[in-house]
């Protein structure tokens, strides 16, 4: 096992890493910390591999190469004050890459959120819930949804309000979009989980 960053943690078992600031492992050949930038990450059972901000791995095995059969569970958010549409971001509102919800070369993930927004300036309580769930993937650099993703509204104290997702070709990102209103402060955040296979 080697924790080889400041904060990093191996729990126990053997052949982890923990690569990332304030990075933990635990379990059998796992790996924390895959990417600069993924601090605060979590992996855990055999074989998982997490290369995104403040995200939790868990496998059971692999097929071929540690990380090929897993599943990630990350928490994203982002605050609004206008009616731009604003992606979300793991650490809030950073660009890096492992800090956004990104997909791995090769590799497909069935993708599920939860989006939740309240309204925290002054003018009365408002809310609004999204459930995303649909697949993306990611064929030797080009990123692409298969078939259409679903949005549903849960709920909206305020029909302005807007939440999308995007797959960016660009970033190699699922891009969840947030839109409050003008001179609104809306406190945004997601649970986001994907169930990755990579071949």
């Amino acid at each position: 096992n080697v924790a080889s960053q400041v904060g990093a943690t191996v729990i126990g078992g053997g052949s982890n890493t923990a690569a990332a600031y304030y990075s933990v492992a635990m379990g059998y050949v796992n790996a924390a910390g895959a990417v600069a930038g993924a601090n605060y990450d979590t992996v855990i059972g055999r074989e998982a591999v997490s290369g995104r901000y403040g995200q939790l791995c868990q496998a059971g095995g692999k097929f071929t190469t540690v990380g090929d059969a897993q599943i990630c569970r990350m928490i994203a958010r982002k605050q609004t004050t206008d009616a731009t549409a604003t992606v979300m971001a793991l650490d809030g509102g950073g660009t890096a890459t492992a800090t956004r919800t990104s997909i791995g070369t090769d590799r497909s993930a069935a993708f599920s959120a939860l989006v939740v927004g309240r309204r925290v300036s002054a003018g009365g309580e408002a809310s609004a819930a999204y459930e995303i769930k649909g697949l993306i993937k990611n064929d030797g650099g080009a990123v692409a949804f298969v078939g259409t993703p679903s949005v549903t509204v849960l709920g909206e104290t305020d029909a302005a309000w807007d939440c999308t997702v995007n797959a960016n070709d660009t970033t190699n990102a699922l891009e969840i979009l947030v839109t409050g209103a003008a001179g609104v402060t809306v406190n945004w955040v997601a649970e986001v989980t994907f169930v990755e296979s990579a071949g």
